[in-house]
């Protein structure tokens, strides 16, 4: 029986993200590649929400446009009402960088750097607008404690195992208290067991600090542990499924 989450945030239930009929396209060669097709979606500060769908379908297209990552071929995205890829992508950077983290199925951790400098970067994108350098390092060193790193943030990431480098990256995506998470297959590269310590980490954490967490998976008992349930296929949402509160 797995816990469906909602996240306590104070303003909960004020949309934070919504996006108009998006569509992205690649182009192949001479040919073009329509990847969405024209999605709308509106996220609430607070809630957490899952993105479903089969290898292909557009799930890590559609979260890193929600993002700010990947400029969509047409429609809109607004983010805490402003419209998203209107802005300068200066500020988009900073709004990102103070607002937005990311966990991803690839942990994107620096080798070179050890894991304790690895959380710390995100603040470090901000210089002095962070705080002090002391305070931070406090506030990574918690963060790293409140996964269950405490004694790992003098560590290479090749001294870690892959959850634990998971953990680590869920340690940075929290760094700047960001009001958003996009989680993109956070448990892909590691075991089940291993994937459910992921997951009660980074359910746990969102609910806690009330953040807004949207995830994507191919998993459908990942998926149900969220309030929410978007259907995505062939580009479009077909469905959504509500979860009631309590035990699924």
């Amino acid at each position: 029986m797995s816990e469906v989450l909602q996240a306590d945030g104070p303003a909960a239930g004020e949309a934070i993200l919504s996006a108009r009929e998006v569509v992205r396209e690649f182009r192949m060669g001479r040919s073009t590649i329509r990847v969405l097709r024209g999605v709308s979606l509106e996220v609430r500060r607070g809630e957490m929400i899952s993105v479903m769908g089969a290898s292909g379908a557009g799930k890590t297209t559609l979260l890193n446009i929600l993002g700010g990552l990947d400029r969509p071929t047409g429609g809109r995205v607004f983010f805490g009402g402003e419209d998203l890829y209107r802005l300068s992508s200066r500020r988009r950077t900073v709004l990102r960088a103070q607002r937005v983290g990311f966990v991803f199925q690839a942990y994107h951790l620096l080798p070179e750097l050890d894991v304790l400098e690895n959380v710390l970067l995100p603040a470090m994108a901000l210089g002095g607008r962070a705080g002090t350098y002391s305070a931070l390092r406090r506030r990574a060193e918690e963060l790293l404690l409140s996964v269950g790193l405490g004694d790992r943030a003098r560590h290479r990431p090749a001294e870690l195992s892959g959850g634990e480098q998971q953990r680590a990256a869920l340690a940075r995506a929290l760094m700047n208290d960001p009001e958003i998470i996009f989680a993109d297959e956070p448990t892909g590269n590691v075991d089940s067991e291993t994937g459910e310590q992921v997951l009660g980490n980074l359910f746990r954490l969102v609910k806690e600090r009330g953040h807004t967490l949207v995830l994507v998976t191919h998993n459908r008992e990942i998926a149900v542990r969220c309030g929410r349930t978007l259907h995505l296929r062939d580009g479009r949402i077909v469905d959504e499924e509500v979860h009631g509160g309590g035990e699924v």
